[in-house]
């Protein structure tokens, strides 16, 4: 009767769990749903993160140089060690085709915007109240210095107000919705006071405003 009690204890038992296998089962699921994180995550790096950096890179370029303007004139320095006089006057060349490029379209940008204003202005005509006279000693000299490097002068009374000068750059061809007025130093912009008096603004007998492009 021992013999048949060990005898039966000593068999194995059916369905017993391999545990090799399960663990191994377990390891290749785990590798899969791995690989299919790594495949979606790729994906949407590829579609979704990297168009958005690179949109980003461009519009911040795009300010960089509308910021920068015709006035940019920059020149890189070589970091670290010498740089040979072909590299140099390579970079040179580059950074001047640079200059040239964002000075060319900055101003082809101007004109255009002063021939469309051009046209706005005849189908809306401005009037500007009468030019003083020279010795009139309510007058002053306006003297606006536009984008282009060019120099406007002009009389108003102290009586008028800032709207009067903005009118002004309009019949120039500078848009109001694009270009505002600015003093030159301290450096600040008037578009929020164009209801007050140039005498309210403290202006000179002589001042010089700068037309800016609003950013």
């Amino acid at each position: 009767m021992w013999i048949m009690f060990s005898h039966y204890k000593s068999q194995p038992t059916k369905h017993e769990p391999n545990d090799n296998e399960h663990k191994k089962e377990q390891e290749v699921c785990r590798e899969k749903i791995q690989k299919d994180y790594q495949i979606k995550t790729e994906a949407y790096k590829e579609k979704i993160l990297i168009p958005r950096e690179e949109a980003k890179k461009r519009q911040k370029e795009e300010e960089h140089y509308r910021f920068l303007g015709p006035a940019w004139k920059g020149k890189g320095e070589a970091l670290g060690g010498e740089v040979q006089d072909s590299d140099k006057q390579t970079d040179e060349v580059r950074f001047r085709r640079l200059e040239e490029n964002i000075n060319e379209e900055y101003l082809e940008q101007v004109k255009q915007e002063q021939e469309r204003e051009a046209k706005r202005k005849q189908r809306k005509k401005i009037i500007l109240p009468e030019e003083p006279e020279e010795n009139d000693p309510d007058s002053l000299l306006i003297i606006l210095r536009s984008p282009l490097g060019q120099n406007h002068t002009r009389r108003f009374l102290y009586s008028n107000t800032l709207q009067v000068i903005l009118d002004y750059i309009t019949t120039l061809g500078f848009n109001q919705r694009r270009y505002t007025l600015c003093t030159t130093y301290p450096r600040q912009a008037l578009s929020d006071q164009r209801e007050l008096t140039l005498s309210e603004l403290k202006f000179t007998k002589r001042t010089t405003l700068n037309i800016e492009e609003i950013l």
